[in-house]
């Protein structure tokens, strides 16, 4: 991670009230992940054909818990038209597509977006809101912290053309208007990303790029098959990992999409129990009380 060497941690980062260092992360899509586990204070991005990172992974994965938005938080601006057009440069119906994190510091402004190729020309991208959530993390010592997320898209065929390389992705963030420890600093830092497949990496590791990766399927797909297929696919190619449907359940709630969202959780509660038999300890708490809430909906669920 990028820190000032000085500096071993966050919390003495913070506690020497010196100036927090935000930074990208360079991937080249292959198989390597920057260790940010026990870093709040770094804004990351992960990007489509990467593994993505995953803050504080190993506490998020057993203390999860997703904040639930309402329809009018989830951003769709893709028109009918331009969902055709992408559908047709790109046969799995996909988007390219980002999120942004950033650890207890909600995002107002993207000042900048650049992207520049490996002989410094610009690219012009629009990118585009899809979705936004926050997740509670446990963070050890610092306690339970929101994490927000933002996830991005950049059209298909503004990338269509682009040959395979690596390209360099400059975002300027405004934080100015937060009345915290990041108030009158902005950060502008560089992402090195390869494009040489702009298609998601069904072997992503971390509930967060799961869920994002769900969400991005419902809000531009409509899709919900696609969507419950991938989860089929991630649960075959990691059999270790039984947990793909309760991450599909999540995107589907956090478009109160409630009664998708619990037949998905039963999937997911489904392939807990043939993996561990009937212990119910082996079945993730939240998991149990996600699928109690609805249940408890009723008539009400939709």
């Amino acid at each position: 991670m990028l820190l000032p060497s000085k500096f071993h941690n966050c919390r003495e980062l913070v506690a020497a009230q010196a100036k927090p260092t935000l930074s990208l992360f360079a991937f080249t899509g292959e198989r390597e992940i920057v260790q940010a586990a026990s870093d709040p204070l770094l804004l990351h991005v992960m990007v489509g054909n990467t593994q993505a990172i995953s803050v504080a992974r190993e506490n998020q994965r057993n203390q999860r818990f997703l904040d639930r938005l309402d329809e009018s938080e989830l951003v769709n601006t893709l028109s009918e038209q331009e969902l055709a057009s992408m559908k047709q440069v790109h046969a799995l119906q996909e988007m390219p597509y980002f999120t942004l994190g950033s650890a207890q510091t909600p995002l107002n402004d993207l000042l900048n977006f650049q992207v520049r190729a490996e002989d410094g020309s610009k690219i012009k991208v629009s990118p585009r809101l899809l979705s936004k959530y926050k997740e509670q993390i446990n963070f050890g010592e610092l306690k339970a912290s929101n994490h927000f997320y933002y996830v991005f898209a950049i059209e298909a065929s503004e990338l269509s053309a682009l040959k395979a390389g690596t390209y360099s992705i400059a975002v300027a963030i405004d934080t100015r208007k937060q009345e915290n420890m990041w108030q009158g600093w902005a950060h502008s830092n560089t992402l090195n990303v390869s494009l040489s497949s702009i298609h998601p990496d069904p072997n992503w590791e971390g509930s967060s790029a799961q869920a994002a990766m769900f969400a991005h399927y419902l809000i531009n797909d409509k899709r919900f098959e696609f969507a419950e297929l991938h989860a089929h696919q991630w649960t075959q190619n990691h059999p270790e990992s039984v947990d793909a449907f309760s991450y599909l359940g999540d995107a589907l709630a956090g478009l109160n999409q409630n009664k998708k969202a619990l037949e998905a959780y039963y999937k997911a509660a489904a392939n807990f129990t043939l993996k561990y038999g009937e212990n119910p300890v082996e079945i993730p708490r939240t998991l149990v009380a996600q699928i109690d809430a609805l249940e408890e909906l009723g008539e009400n669920t939709q």
